[in-house]
Order: structure tokens, then C-alpha cells, then sequence
């Protein structure tokens, strides 16, 4: 009879520990210097909403590896003297290892994956207004690719941001408290080129009205007044 119960608690202990590791999976990655040098210690972190997950850092060859569960994680990447890299997001399947692109952190002079000016990349100009044209510096600006968020970031005091993308059609959503959400999609990102993005959002009115305002891409009047980044 002890047996037999010993079993019993054995399994209620045991079964739900394969249940959790049949869904894991990997991440995978290096770190290097804008210069190409492997960057050990560096810690890369990862959240779902604002709760950390776990965490790893990197080897002596700048490489990393970190189990995780099954699921869509914002990750950050940190080391002293360098900047810190965020908003940005990966998807482990179970059983499966993910392997993320090359990651550059760079001193002082802004993050980017691969070099900072690669002819692999473009970039984005956003700038956020509402109907009277007066900038809006608190509205937060999700960028999606292929129905993947890749990105969230807020424009500065100047109501603009500028973000670098990889090549391909991209879709924009600008909301803020107080104003109806409004999502531009087939952004198209070319390699070397700048995309402006004017993105005009409308009180909700007195009806609080939050209904989304679907908007498709058009070239921005002021496109030909923004800089090439990669240039």
C-alpha cells in the first residue's frame, strides 16, 4: 500500500514537470561590437508585458543560449559602455530552437542590427499630429511585419521618431489615450532609402468613439524634405 501511494505522489510531482518541459524552446544569438568584436557579459533579457522571464549572457565568443517557454518575448540586450537595445520581439515554438539575427551594440551612436548604416536595411520617419497639424510626443507607435510586432517606440519632443527596419511592407499602429487608434499599413521599407510616415490621429469626441481608422500607405507630402539616413 505505501508502495503504491509512493507511486502516486510520484507521478503528481513528475507529470507536470514533462508537461513543462515538452514546452520549451530555444533562444539563440550573438553579440558583437559596430567594430566585430564578440562581446562577452553582455546580458540579454526577456519579458512578457512587463514581467521578466529569464536571462542569459553571453560567453567569451559573444554567443548565447536560453530555454524558455513556448510563446512571443520582448527581449533587451545590455552591456556596460554600450547602449541598451529594446523593444524588440521573438517567437520560441516547443522543442524548437530560434536564432536571432547578429546583434551590434554600439557606443554613443545608436543601436542596430548588422552595421549601423548596412546597405541590408532601411529606415522609417514617423511623425505624429493631430487634425489642427500641432505635434503629439506621447502617442506610442507599434510596427508590425507580416503580422509581427517588431517594434514599440514614442516619438521625441519633436513628435517624430526614425526607426531601422529590414526591407518589406510594414504596418503602423499610432494610438494615445483620448484619440481614436489609427493603423497605415503596406509601408513599404527599401534598402537604403527613408519612408516618411505623417500619422494624423482624431479626438474620440464626445461619443468616445475608439473605433480604429484604417489608413493604406501614402507617400507623405513632406517625404522629399527627409534626410537619408543611409546616405
Amino acid at each position: 500500500m505505501k508502495a503504491c501511494l509512493v507511486v502516486v505522489i510520484s507521478l503528481l510531482i513528475f507529470i507536470p514537470l514533462i508537461a513543462q518541459t515538452d514546452n520549451l524552446g530555444f533562444i539563440a544569438g550573438s553579440v558583437f561590437s559596430d567594430d566585430g568584436v564578440a562581446l562577452k557579459y553582455a546580458n540579454i533579457s526577456f519579458f512578457e508585458g512587463s514581467k521578466r522571464v529569464t536571462g542569459t549572457q553571453t560567453d567569451g565568443e559573444g554567443r548565447f543560449k536560453a530555454r524558455i517557454p513556448a510563446g512571443t518575448y520582448e527581449y533587451r540586450v545590455s552591456l556596460i559602455g554600450y547602449n541598451m537595445i529594446d523593444s524588440l520581439y521573438v517567437t520560441v515554438e516547443a522543442g524548437q530552437t530560434t536564432t536571432l539575427p547578429l546583434i551590434h551594440l554600439i557606443n554613443n551612436k545608436g543601436i542596430y542590427f548588422d552595421h549601423p548604416y548596412s546597405l541590408k536595411r532601411g529606415w522609417i520617419f514617423i511623425e505624429v499630429t493631430d487634425v489642427n497639424e500641432v505635434n503629439i510626443v506621447n502617442a506610442i507607435c507599434t510596427i508590425y511585419l507580416d503580422s509581427v510586432k517588431v517594434a514599440t517606440c514614442q516619438p521625441g519632443i519633436t513628435g517624430s521618431l526614425i526607426k531601422n527596419l529590414l526591407p518589406g511592407k510594414y504596418t503602423v499602429r499610432v494610438n494615445l489615450e483620448g484619440y481614436r487608434p489609427v493603423w497605415y499599413y503596406d509601408i513599404p521599407i527599401e534598402i537604403g532609402k527613408t519612408c516618411g510616415l505623417n500619422a494624423i490621429l482624431k479626438p474620440q469626441g464626445k461619443h468616445k468613439n475608439s473605433k480604429p481608422i484604417l489608413r493604406k500607405y501614402k507617400k507623405s507630402k513632406t517625404q522629399d524634405q527627409i534626410p537619408e539616413f543611409g546616405s
